[in-house]
């Protein structure tokens, strides 16, 4: 049965039980769409997803671009997982993690991170909302242009993993500097 893996076949070795309610889930990965199914369907309350090595979130590619205690990162990100261990990344550091959702207009973006000089700039290729998918490269190009202190930035890749910059200087994409990480642990 190629539908046997990890969670499901858990449930199916555990035998029956009136209920799963008061079970905890651990999981080195996110769960596909069969095992986010029996999740549901067995209402399970906390699934636990972990990994079987350390990440470091890029902090080597912060620290090789200069970054330490007290310097901005600002993130122009949607919630995903490339935010938070962004902002991981920089608090281990000692600096400052700020961020807005990239629904904000430029005037808004620039207004809050034209606050903080940020020495790095963190952004998103595009976001999806209500089933539909919008572009944020245009916006990141105004912003980063206005922005006089960021030094380099960094485009994460969510809706075209072929997206590239639109004439930024000192541009470098998530996906590459974490597969070059050496994976140190992060000390705070």
């Amino acid at each position: 049965d190629p539908s046997v893996h990890g969670e499901t076949d858990a449930f199916r070795d555990a035998g029956r039980q009136l209920s799963y309610s008061n079970i905890i889930m651990v999981t080195t990965l996110a769960p596909c769409w069969y095992c986010s199914g029996l999740i549901r369907q067995f209402k399970i309350k906390t699934v636990i997803v972990g990994e079987s090595v350390n990440f470091s979130g890029g902090v080597e590619w912060l620290k090789q671009n200069g970054v330490k205690k007290g310097d901005r990162v600002a993130g122009f990100l949607p919630n995903m997982p490339e935010t938070v261990i962004s902002m991981l990344a920089t608090a281990s550091l000692g600096a400052v993690w700020t961020s807005c959702s990239p629904d904000f207009g430029v005037q808004g973006v620039l207004d809050r991170f034209g606050q903080v000089k940020p020495k790095i700039f963190i952004c998103v290729d595009g976001y999806y909302y209500n089933g539909k998918e919008f572009d944020c490269l245009e916006k990141n190009q105004k912003i980063v242009s206005q922005l006089p202190t960021v030094e380099n930035t960094l485009l994460v890749r969510f809706v075209n993993n072929s997206s590239e910059f639109l004439d930024l200087n000192q541009s470098f994409f998530f996906d590459e500097i974490i597969n070059e990480s050496t994976n140190p642990d992060l000390e705070f």
